[in-house]
């Protein structure tokens, strides 16, 4: 008998909300590819994956990459990794925003076919440009994709992945919520991903040590943000060791990659790709039971973040 989940990724398929969302391997059920895990169980989905407490995802933010490219997955990152040896493939991806330059269906039809061509299920933390932006459809994500954020356990671990573009570059409102019931939960690892960089703001941005770390301050971020005094203490007391993985950088940012510590247990991260001379870089985490290990793959072949282990050794 099918699953319900089986059931409803024929159902998307059939009705041609989404692209192909489901494959099948033998003597295994059906398994979630593309952004349509995100109406999913990602608990249920990657539990297979991470059955012997190891597992590797891939960050990517801004992957539309140039403002003059047409549709589709930036072709250096996408090249980049369809070359990943088997060895180093990740089990599955998530892409901190900015997935298409325009949200409408062709856009997002041709992001669903290179997705697609990876076979792992994708999970988001939208954009500015992924609708409900300067008139733009808020709810495109939502109607084609089942939710536009997500909250999970996986063995020790939590994960989630917000909607800041709804709240102005803050986590608030639902994803708080749910920012709350993970951190009481006491996980190992906490991974928080975002689109804009929540540790900063317009305020913020005027200040000429931070000016130039985004993409653009107009583009969604609050005057004031709710970092400092709501968040960041959230984050302390969970006693975790937490990443807050953002993605709007390397468009119009001055960087592809940026690490900053926000306190001793919660690390700040961002890479993205575009119009920078270094295209751009995305993340590879390692996670096993001796820690985390977090590698920058810069596209142009380097990067001065590199490999990091936490906690260290």
């Amino acid at each position: 008998m099918s699953s319900p989940v089986a059931i409803l990724g024929l159902l998307a398929v059939l009705s041609g909300v989404v692209g192909t969302t489901f494959y099948l391997q033998q003597d295994r059920p059906a398994t979630v590819i593309g952004l349509g895990a995100m109406a999913g169980d990602p608990a249920v989905d990657l539990k297979a994956a991470a059955a012997d407490g190891r597992y590797r995802f891939l960050v990517a933010g801004h992957v539309y990459g140039r403002h003059d490219h047409s549709s589709g997955l930036f072709a250096p990152f996408e090249e980049a990794w369809a070359a990943l040896p088997e060895a180093r493939r990740p089990d599955f991806a998530i892409l901190t925003g900015d997935v298409v330059l325009r949200p409408d269906a062709a856009s997002w039809n041709l992001i669903d076919e290179d997705l697609a061509r990876f076979g792992k299920p994708v999970y988001l933390a939208p954009g500015n440009h992924d609708g409900g932006y300067a008139g733009q459809d808020r709810d495109v994500i939502l109607k084609r994709y089942g939710a536009r954020g997500k909250a999970w356990r996986l063995g020790r671990d939590a994960f989630l992945c917000c909607d800041t573009q709804r709240y102005r570059g803050n986590i608030d409102g639902d994803d708080l919520e749910a920012l709350k019931q993970l951190c009481a939960a006491k996980p190992r690892a906490l991974f928080v991903f975002v689109h804009h960089l929540v540790w900063v703001d317009a305020e913020k941005a005027a200040d000429p040590a931070v000016k130039g770390l985004v993409n653009s301050v107009s583009a969604g971020y609050a005057d004031k943000g709710n970092f400092d005094q709501v968040i960041l203490p959230l984050l302390e007391k969970s006693g975790a060791e937490v990443f807050v993985i953002a993605g709007d950088v390397a468009a119009g940012a001055k960087v592809v990659e940026w690490r900053g510590e926000a306190a001793p247990k919660v690390h700040l991260l961002a890479s993205g790709m575009g119009e920078h001379p270094h295209v751009g870089s995305y993340l590879l985490i390692d996670v096993d039971d001796e820690g985390i290990e977090i590698d920058c793959q810069r596209l142009d072949q380097g990067s001065h973040i590199g490999k990091a282990r936490f906690p260290e050794r």
